[in-house]
């Protein structure tokens, strides 16, 4: 019987999954360096009989504002997280929104398989770039063989394959309606934004200044914290040291995953492959012309 059901409270509270084994045993190790040292300042006052002291007043001022720095440092890594996360509810929607349009106005079927089958390779294309894949094994079975071989040696493959949807645009232009031609074009040139979206925040992370000055404020406010305590608490200088740690470095983690949403190395990293799936079995469903199937709840 598992020590923590999967079920229930506990499945919240201690999920047995990588979330629970990374943060929790990855910051317990990074709190150890700071409880051995509330243990030294403990056998040194039991040693020497002098009272070491610094004063409460000092850490109750330096940890409402390191409190305040972390918070920031969270909510800017919170905020790159969900930009990615909007970045690619726009390139899934975009996906939609032109499948439908080409299915529901394209001139013959073999068009709509092809545009198709682009449109869903595009996410797949952005997924593995941002991770720094160069394989693309989707692109087989979306677009052909020899389609793919052409598309692997552009360096920049999402950008191809909506240069490849423009052809494809360019093409049905004569039996496309104007203005769903236009909406089409207009939901390309978004596809492409999106994804530079996403690559401005891969490529611009938070300023390391940043992150260096609030960790060196982090480590010297712990490593000083249980001579400011030592004689209010006595022997419970450890305990207190680990209980004022453990949330202060789990906030300096929290901050240092959020900062690239997209790669794998990240627990909370965003779920892009669940997203291409998704994006991928919508567009042929709606190529074989099936409803999608709706749940009652």
């Amino acid at each position: 019987m598992p020590l923590f059901p999967d079920t229930g409270l506990w499945a919240d509270v201690f999920p047995r999954d990588r979330l629970w084994r990374h943060y929790f045993w990855h910051v317990v190790r990074s709190t150890i360096p700071f409880v051995v040292i509330a243990v030294f300042a403990l056998i040194l006052d039991w040693m020497t009989h002098f009272p070491i002291e610094i004063g409460v007043t000092t850490y109750e001022v330096g940890g409402g504002a390191l409190g305040v720095f972390l918070v920031l440092r969270t909510n800017s890594g919170y905020e790159r997280w969900w930009d990615a996360r909007k970045l690619w509810g726009g390139i899934t929607n975009q996906s939609r929104s032109l499948a439908t349009a080409a299915i529901a106005y394209g001139a013959n079927d073999q068009w709509k398989a092809e545009i198709i089958g682009w449109i869903a390779l595009f996410g797949h294309a952005a997924r593995r770039r941002l991770r720094g894949d160069l394989e693309l094994p989707e692109a087989d079975h979306l677009i052909g063989t020899d389609a793919t071989a052409t598309l692997m040696t552009s360096t920049h493959r999402p950008v191809a394959i909506a240069l490849k949807i423009a052809d494809l645009l360019n093409e049905a232009a004569g039996q496309l309606p104007p203005p769903i031609l236009m909406q089409m074009e207009r939901d390309r040139i978004t596809l492409i934004d999106n994804i530079g979206g996403c690559e401005r925040i891969l490529s611009t992370p938070v300023p390391q200044a940043y992150t260096i000055l609030i960790r060196q404020f982090l480590v010297m406010f712990l490593a000083s914290f249980p001579f400011g305590i030592l004689q209010k608490v006595t022997w419970l200088t450890p305990l207190i040291t680990l209980f004022v740690a453990f949330p202060m470095l789990a906030l300096d983690e929290i901050g240092t995953e959020l900062q690239n949403p997209f790669s794998t190395d990240n627990v909370n990293h965003l779920p892009l492959d669940k997203y291409c799936q998704n994006i991928e079995e919508t567009l042929m469903e709606l190529l074989a012309d099936k409803s999608p199937i709706v749940h009652d709840e």
